[in-house]
């Protein structure tokens, strides 16, 4: 999948040095154009457009169809591991929020047992210290 993107964004850095509607390959041309927009949008975070933009690719040319297939595939495999990550940081500050209530009401014991159990599992997240710290002692 590396190398359709890799393909892509060479395909749309032709694209870049061309003006839209070029007359001497209109298709190939223009479909370049569009492919170098769709990955600006990309980077700009603006994934439906650039979506969008893709498909327009495919009817400008239909032979960049497969390329772009893979070069979709990839931008849904690229949020999907983003999407992964954000979820696995919402858990842990779950996780960390009740360990903080917990030793707020004053339930050591089952602070220090989550957090024990967190620490196993994300063992370098570095508020494991500052939460350790606020139940020394208790």
């Amino acid at each position: 999948m590396i190398d359709a993107v890799r393909c892509a964004e060479n395909i749309a850095s032709i694209g870049a040095m061309y003006p839209l509607n070029n007359t001497d390959y209109p298709d190939l041309i223009n479909a370049a154009v569009t492919l170098n927009d769709c990955i600006e949008m990309k980077k700009s975070g603006r994934i439906k457009e650039c979506i969008s933009g893709l498909k327009n690719v495919v009817r400008i040319y239909e032979p960049a169809a497969s390329l772009i297939s893979e070069y979709s595939k990839c931008i849904i495999k690229e949020l999907e591991e983003k999407s992964k990550i954000s979820e696995m940081d919402r858990l842990a500050l779950a996780v960390k929020n009740n360990i903080k209530a917990m030793i707020a009401a004053g339930n050591f014991a089952d602070a220090k047992k989550m957090l024990s159990e967190y620490r196993n599992i994300n063992p370098n997240d570095v508020e494991i210290i500052e939460l350790a710290s606020a139940l020394h002692g208790k």
